[in-house]
């Protein structure tokens, strides 16, 4: 199981919104050339989320 999975519903809303707006502000912050799949960056906000 993902790390990702085994979040909450409420945690991984939370892991989507921060995703998502770090998304939109990429251009922005110039954070658009981070090499990541969805997935892999799900998995390494949960973990963090977690700790």
């Amino acid at each position: 199981m993902r790390p990702y999975e085994r979040l909450t519903y409420d945690q991984q809303k939370e892991v989507d919104n921060a995703l998502w707006l770090m998304g939109v502000l990429s251009p922005i912050t110039g954070l658009d050339n981070i090499d990541a799949t969805l997935q892999q960056a799900q998995d390494q906000s949960a973990r963090v989320l977690s700790s």
